[in-house]
């Protein structure tokens, strides 16, 4: 596959765009609203992602009138071959965008007939495709670089395998089940066996990837933890409406504490504490929510001061609102936590109430090369269907953008062109990732 990069970001050419960028992110912003008042799977959603895609595909044109044109010469990468045609011979846009336009539905471009992600991979990131930057940064695109000279030599396709690597094993993929209601979590572990079927169902063999589903709860301390030996993490959470309120939680008043002093003087800029802490209680086997607790009691009664006197009650502390995190049976993981501890694996999807927007750009900030996740709420079946053609399409070799689309096309033949559900995903970060080279 052919990558065409279209550059966003240069601020000379983001000033002509940036009064529809405004209006595309204000309708955005709105879809969720009108899902609470319609329904998730209105009709009417799609036409407002119809608007919202017609405007973001005017401000690229303001940018560049040509920026569609596959013969328009750009700098961009090149996939090496899977031997599937729709992804071999074709080509994809990967937009090159400012850090504040990252989170916008780039995967609604619409040219007032039809959408653009039912013809072509998208992505969007901060950057260009790893071939226009230059040496590659990461492990996974050494090896893809080194595929990719393979084919140019050789003269053919290889089998997708795992790169040069010594070890033959399938790349790991860890499945987080998110914590809520009780009737809502074995919905989440269907979804895990959706996966685990499309992979073990992949044409390739070996697998390129295997699915490991944790039969006790992990630790936040625990997931952090740079050895874990997975080269992508799943999360599954709901993702029809937001997560409830977690005041009922052991974890809330840790969480609370956290950012309540700001994350700075707690250790943890998140809310979170470090994951030294944790990793030191667990070792000497002392429960981290017991005893983390512990900690932010002493903390809470240390920053509150002396106790009030007659002249009235102390003051309660500001606190800040909490940024959004996954939420995990012992307690909440923000993307900052993992990238501190060098724990974020090369691919991330949560499958989680619009996580593209609120965990997406921290993900790729904490050292993911590639995040997958909702623009738009999704009910649980169509979520859990997307997520296992997005796994069975990863399975047969394709780049992550182009088993986004394939995912994509086939909740459409699904569920209908007029259902949102195909359109309720996005890609950010980069395109082009895929698990042989994992």
């Amino acid at each position: 596959m052919r990558w065409i990069d279209i550059d966003l970001a240069d601020p000379e050419r983001r000033r002509a765009a940036a009064p529809l960028l405004a209006r595309a992110a204000a309708r955005a912003a709105a879809v969720p609203s009108l899902q609470e008042k319609v329904g998730v799977d209105n009709p009417v959603v799609t036409r407002e992602i119809v608007a919202t895609g017609q405007l973001l595909w005017q401000a690229v044109l303001a940018v560049d009138p040509f920026a569609f044109s596959p013969t328009h010469d750009r700098a961009g990468g090149v996939d090496p071959r899977v031997g599937v045609a729709e992804t071999d011979h074709g080509h994809g846009y990967h937009l090159v965008v400012a850090p504040q336009d990252l989170t916008l539905p780039w995967s609604w471009l619409h040219n007032g007939l039809g959408f653009l992600l039912a013809h072509y991979p998208l992505a969007a990131g901060a950057t260009g495709t790893w071939a226009a930057a230059g040496a590659p940064a990461r492990p996974w695109m050494g090896r893809q670089r080194d595929a990719l000279l393979a084919e140019l030599v050789q003269g053919t396709a290889p089998t997708p395998r795992r790169g040069e690597r010594a070890d033959a094993r399938a790349a790991r993929i860890l499945f987080l089940a998110g914590h809520c209601e009780p009737t809502v979590r074995p919905l989440l572990y269907r979804e895990a066996e959706a996966i685990d079927d499309a992979l073990g169902a992949a044409a390739v063999a070996p697998a390129l990837a295997a699915l490991w589903v944790p039969e006790r709860a992990i630790a936040p301390g625990a997931l952090a933890r740079p050895d874990g030996g997975w080269q992508a993490v799943h999360f599954a959470g709901p993702t029809g409406r937001p997560p409830a309120a977690e005041a009922e939680e052991p974890w809330s008043a840790l969480a609370q504490a956290g950012w309540a002093d700001g994350g700075a003087a707690a250790g943890a800029a998140d809310g979170v504490l470090p994951f030294e802490e944790v990793g030191e209680l667990e070792l000497v086997g002392v429960d981290p929510i017991s005893a983390l607790l512990d900690q932010v009691t002493a903390r809470a009664a240390h920053r509150a001061g002396p106790a009030p006197d007659a002249a009235g009650p102390a003051a309660p502390a500001a606190r800040t609102a909490r940024p959004p995190h996954w939420l995990l049976e012992d307690g909440p993981v923000a993307p900052e936590n993992l990238g501190r501890a060098g724990g974020t694996p090369p691919l991330v999807f949560s499958n989680s109430y619009l996580s593209l927007p609120g965990l997406g750009p921290r993900f790729l900030d904490a050292g993911a090369s590639t995040f997958v996740g909702p623009v738009a709420a999704v009910l649980s079946g169509p979520a859990r269907e997307f997520a296992a053609r997005f796994y069975g399409c990863l399975g047969d070799g394709w780049s992550t953008a182009a088993a986004l689309r394939g995912a994509a096309l086939a909740c459409r033949d699904r569920y209908g062109a007029e259902h949102p559900a195909w359109l309720s995903y996005g890609l950010i970060g980069h395109g082009c990732l895929a698990l042989q080279y994992l």
